[in-house]
């Protein structure tokens, strides 16, 4: 495009050529993905030197998002008990349920995390 800084994408859906083709283009509607978003999600990897970013709307996302891809029934996360209450309560009523357990703990103190393991 030419443009100096990163163009704003700010449509809601992209046409698609057909059903057979979908997402050919790459998008199909901006809460999923859309240009913006993956621009800042490539500009973070660099930054970070990362293999790759995921950006969020919400911290709750991002929280739900990390705890789903990296634990499964019967894993244990110790985590602090000064999270915020979404987390907590996520944990708690959510993946409890699924079969992970979490212990909460002061984490001021490393024998606790221990302790906690």
């Amino acid at each position: 495009s030419g443009a100096i800084l990163t163009p704003l994408f700010l449509s809601t859906t992209f046409v698609q050529d057909s059903v057979e083709n979908y997402l050919q283009k790459g998008y199909s509607y901006s809460r999923t993905n859309n240009p913006t978003v993956t621009a800042l999600e490539k500009k973070l990897a660099v930054l970070e030197n990362g293999a790759g970013a995921c950006a969020f709307g919400t911290g709750m996302a991002a929280t739900t998002s990390a705890i789903s891809a990296t634990m499964k029934a019967g894993d244990h996360c110790v985590i602090t008990d000064c999270s915020y209450g979404g987390t907590n309560r996520s944990c708690r009523e959510f993946f409890t349920p699924l079969g992970m357990e979490f212990t909460f703990t002061d984490f001021r103190d490393p024998e606790n995390i221990r302790k906690a393991m």
